[in-house]
Order: structure tokens, then sequence, then C-alpha cells
């Protein structure tokens, strides 16, 4: 067996000769034997040992973990040590990215001081005023500055990150604190929450890493925030909440399950259908209410938000156009046909991009705007959903629900306008609430001319 001398394995592994005796003297490395004049011999076996121990000293690892790790190493194994080792390595990058927030913050912080204490000094002593001292509180306006072209990007930066939430939580102060999983990129949150402060100086915004984990913290200030001014002016604000869905939600349903019981044939069914489903998506909401609000999970906020997305753009499109298809005379159903079309390729494309792509929620104002894609193709999708939900009922013979299709027409366009951000969380509430109409003509049903009596209809 070829043997080395403590300074050939220094030349070769990089580490002092004084540092080989320490880490004998540790039990880290131990000389395959001594020469006949008492110096000490080292094997390859332990050259590929030392070459280990720096990897590990190199990439962070304390002589402690490196003792694990090599009690691990003697198993003679390679699989659990690299297991070990990478679980080893994903804590330190976690606690980098920690230290480099922490260190960013303070680099921040160090740049305004630097900047205030450039200014020309006071006279006289140092006091209010003075560069040295603490800035005095000014009065932020509370106004974001971020250009309409960028919204677009720093949401979806926002909602990247923020798939790494694990919980939501109201503190004592009234803030929101964002519990963040450990693989959270913190250098990627740390540039995002400056980006945001510099467009959004009303906010407060905090990093925090304590026994909890990593958090973000948002504090509003005490003065009115956009979201909280009463509702008037022009555009008008359309105001809605946990509780109105809640209330609506309820007296809808209710009223549908009512309609339910005066269906007579099967072809009434989905049209009689219809509020119920609309009035439990509004029930829906109040779970995506509560998860944005931090009083429900948001686990539950993703679930109730996916459920009223499938609602919306897949169900209720398809629904409406069947529904007021098979509520025609079978010998007119047919001119129907291209709005059903219409509804299912609109509902389908919709589908896929609800199964390929994040579905975001967001309070704006006084209502929650839902975002599935961006930009044209959203557009050109909402043509043909708008033509296959609201078609067939204005091509009704029946004059009440014609009246309920143009109503519907006049409304979205209205809101298309005056709120086009929240449209269909806006327009699916005023679906709901109006679809009472539908009830009420399941009970004092007039057949449109032609249709058969009875519940072969």
């Amino acid at each position: 067996m070829e043997t080395l001398t403590i300074g050939q394995v220094a030349e070769r592994t990089g580490f002092t000769p004084s540092s080989l005796r320490y880490y004998e003297g540790i039990g880290l490395v131990v000389p395959a034997g001594r020469s006949d004049a008492g110096y000490r011999l080292y094997d390859e076996t332990a050259v590929g040992r030392l070459a280990f121990i720096a990897r590990a000293k190199q990439l962070g690892c304390t002589l402690e973990e490196i003792t694990d790790l090599l009690a691990v190493w003697d198993q003679s194994s390679c699989g659990p040590v690299q297991r070990r080792f990478h679980a080893l390595v994903t804590e330190k990058i976690a606690a980098t990215e920690r230290r480099l927030a922490e260190l960013t913050a303070f680099s921040a912080q160090l740049r305004t001081a630097a900047d205030r204490l450039g200014t020309e000094p006071v006279d006289g002593p140092c006091a209010t005023g003075c560069a040295c001292l603490p800035a005095p509180a000014q009065r932020v306006p509370v106004a974001c500055t971020l250009p309409a072209g960028e919204v677009e990007d720093r949401t979806a930066d926002w909602a990247a990150l923020l798939a790494h939430a694990t919980e939501r939580v109201t503190t004592f102060d009234g803030g929101l604190r964002i519990a963040l999983d450990a693989a959270t990129p913190v250098a990627d949150l740390v540039r995002l929450v400056a980006a945001e402060q510099d467009c959004c100086a009303f906010f407060s915004f905090a990093v925090t890493v304590d026994a909890r984990g990593l958090g973000l913290e948002v504090r509003a200030p005490p003065t009115p925030a956009p979201w909280s001014r009463p509702c008037s002016g022009w555009p008008p604000d359309v105001c809605f909440s946990a509780e109105v869905d809640l209330v609506a939600g309820t007296v809808v349903t209710a009223i549908g399950l009512d309609a339910l019981r005066h269906v007579r044939s099967r072809s009434e069914l989905p049209l009689a259908a219809l509020p119920t489903v609309l009035g439990a998506h509004l029930l829906v909401e109040v779970l995506v209410w509560r998860s944005l609000e931090g009083d429900a999970s948001a686990r539950t906020g993703e679930l109730a938000t996916w459920a009223y997305a499938l609602i919306a753009y897949v169900v209720v499109p398809v629904l409406a156009a069947v529904a007021f298809t098979l509520w025609e005379p079978p010998g007119t159903r047919r001119r129907m046909l291209p709005f059903v079309a219409a509804s299912g390729l609109a509902a389908a494309v919709l589908l896929w991009w609800q199964l390929t792509e994040p579905v975001i929620a967001r309070i704006d104002g006084h209502h929650i705007e839902y975002v599935i894609r961006v930009g044209t193709a959203s557009g050109l999708v909402a043509v043909p959903y708008v033509i296959g939900t609201c078609g067939p009922a204005l091509l009704s013979s029946d004059r009440a629900l014609r009246a309920f299709g143009a109503l519907n027409v006049v409304v979205v366009a209205v809101l298309a306008v005056i709120e086009r951000e929240g449209l269909v969380s806006l327009w699916c509430a005023w679906a709901a609430v109006t679809s009472v109409v539908v009830a009420a003509r399941l009970r004092t049903r007039r057949r449109p001319a032609g249709a058969p009596s009875g519940s072969g209809r």
C-alpha cells in the first residue's frame, strides 16, 4: 500500500500540516500508520476523506456538521451521504438568503442615511432637522406611482412569490403577516418589496425572520387608503364584501331551490338550476374574501378561488346557453346552437388556462378581481363568452327572458367601462341577483308559442 507523508498530503489537499494534526486530534482524519521514525503516514482513503472535508468547509459546514457527515461517510455508501449533504446545503441556502435580506434592508438604511448626511449641515449645533438625527416623520400621499404598463409584470411577480405563502394572519396592530415557506427566494422577495415601497410609499413592509420562520409583514397608513373610501363619485364604486356575498348568496340560493321545486320537465331543469348555481357561486366567494382578508387559511383561499373561477369561466356560460336553448320549443332551438357552440368554445379555452396557469384573486376596491391570463388573448375569449352567455336569452321567444338577457348585456357593457378589472366578479354577482327573474318565470310560466305542454316538453 502506497503511503504519503504529512507534507505530501498537505501539498495534495491544501491543508496545512498543523490543520492535519488538529483534525487527527478531533477524530476527523486518522493516519494509516507511522514510519519507523514515528512520522505520520496517510493512504489514499485519507486523501479522499480530506477532499470531502475541504468541500464541506467550502460550502460553510461547521466542524460539528462535518463530523456528522463523516459518520455517514464511514458507512461506505454514497446515497445517505449525498442526501444528508443536500439537506445541510439546502438549510444553508435558506439561512444565507435570510441573511441577505437583513443585509439588503440594512444597506437600504445606510444609503438613506448617507444621502441625508451628504446634504449641507445645519448652522449651529445638531438639532431637529439635522442629518445626524432621525428624519422627522413626513406625511406620505396615499397614491401608487407604478406606471400602468408595469402593472401586469408586477402582479405576476407577486403571484409567483405568494405561491410560497403558507399562512396569512392579521397582526395585533391591524397589519397583515404572510408566512412563507423555506423555499421562498428571499433575495427576490427583498427586491420586490423594495420596488413596491418605491411606488407605494404609503405602505410599510417588513421581512421578518424569527421563531415562526420567514414572513412578510405589510401595514397600511392610519389615514384612509384607496380601498376604504366611501362608495361615491365617478366612476361609481361597486361595493361588495364577504357579508354582502353571504346574504345575497343565501337569498339567491334559497330562491333557486324554490325554482327547482317548480320544474315540470327535464328540459326546464338547467334553467331552474341557474339561480342555485349563481347563488352558490356567491357563497364560494365568501371564502375568497375571508382568505384575502386574513380570516381563512391561504389553502382555503386557493381552493375557493379555483372553484369560483371554474363556475364563472366554465359552468355558467355553458349552463346559461343550454338552459335558454332547452326552454325554447324544439322547432326553434336550432337558432340557439351557434350560441351554445360559442359558450362551449370560450369555456374550453378558459378551462385549459385554469388548468395550466395560476388563478389570481385580489381585492380591488370594493370587489375582487380574478385573473387567469391578461392581455389580448383574454379579451378575444371574452367575446364568445358574452355572446354565448347572453345571446340565447336575447333570442328567446319568452319576453321576460329577453328582457333578462338585454338587461345583462347592458350591465356587462357598463361594468366593462367603469370596473373592467372586476368584471367577472361584479357581473356574476349581478347575474345571481337578477336570476330571480328565472325563478319567478318558472312559478308564473307561460310557455313560448309552440312549446308542448306537460312533462313531455
